[in-house]
């Protein structure tokens, strides 16, 4: 039998079943939770098997896992139910385009500056759209389907085949330093002049650690060794504010937000590398109309506050 022939007969509460087994772990706890006997849902994994031809779960001691049939099955169905979503969201948004739903995922430093921006705006003009952000691993949280738009820092290793990046804004880095600090005073600085201060940046294994690096390098300088290396920048502005360390951090999260943070951009030019902001989504996955409203919305906040 052909694989169109077989799709036929495999019906969206199979594919819901089979996961609700996988994800709780059993035969007994899947019927619970859709409300039926275990011998249905063992009856009806069987029907599954029989139809395809090969097992689709593999039952051992440590509990129930998909065979590799039935990943490919898992697969394609979060696939098949993210794009019934999709259609049920664009009904409801043609029956009322203020509400809807609509998960992001972002970077920390996006998340101090630029997307509240963003979400106010979003607010403003539409206040019945509810918006789930997630904080970090981007690429994982689109190919899971738990979020449909990622606006964060391009693919270090490259531009993923399943995946697609368009440039928002350049975001180039900048040296800050507390308001109250002796380097706010002055109105001329190079990196040399900074090169022994205490510093609380990055590590230079990361993407804005390569920057600095490049910066100092075009400067003819080695980089600075820092007193304090983090990913955290609560933890790097509390440092510049109490303890007058010096931090290097993206500029669209101090011209967005400087005044709440207590620290200023210092007269220092870092040369480096385009630092762009992307927008990044799923090739081949239909956007709801509420993830293109809120591109489109992104693409107007950066452009007002002049950050293109």
């Amino acid at each position: 039998m052909d694989a169109e022939r077989l799709a036929t007969r495999i019906k969206l509460s199979d594919l819901r079943l089979l996961r609700a087994i996988v994800d709780s772990g059993g035969l007994a706890r899947a019927a619970l939770h859709l409300n039926m006997t275990q011998p249905g849902v063992s009856k009806a994994l069987a029907a599954m098997e029989r139809t395809l031809g090969v097992r689709l779960l593999d039952r051992g001691r440590a509990g129930i896992a998909p065979t590799r049939y039935g990943e490919a099955l898992l697969s394609g169905g979060l696939a098949v139910f993210d794009e019934l979503r999709q259609s049920v969201a664009r009904v409801l948004y043609l029956a009322d385009p203020t509400t809807g739903d609509l998960g992001i995922g972002t970077t920390q430093p996006l998340a101090l500056g630029f997307i509240p921006k963003v979400l106010e705006r979003m607010r403003a003009l539409h206040p019945g759209i509810r918006v789930h952000v997630t904080e970090g691993g981007i690429h994982t949280q689109l190919r899971q389907r738990n979020i449909e738009v990622g606006i964060g820092r391009p693919s270090v290793d490259g531009i993923a085949p399943d995946f697609a990046e368009n440039t928002l804004f350049d975001d180039p880095l900048i040296v800050a330093a507390s308001v109250r600090g002796p380097w706010a005073r002055r109105r001329k600085l190079s990196l040399r002049d900074l090169q022994n201060a205490p510093w609380a940046i990055p590590p230079y294994n990361s993407f804005p650690g390569e920057l600095i690096t490049e910066a100092f390098r075009a400067e003819g300088l080695a980089p600075p060794i820092a007193q304090v290396t983090t990913h955290s920048l609560t933890l790097a502005f509390s440092l510049q504010v109490a303890e007058d360390y010096l931090g290097i951090t993206a500029r669209s999260v101090l011209r967005l937000n400087a005044s709440n943070l207590a620290v200023k951009i210092l007269p220092v030019v870092l040369r480096h590398r385009p630092s762009p902001v992307v927008i990044i989504t799923l090739k081949n996955r239909s956007l709801s109309p509420v993830a293109e409203l809120f591109i489109r919305h992104a693409r107007q906040t950066a452009m007002e506050l002049k950050l293109v």
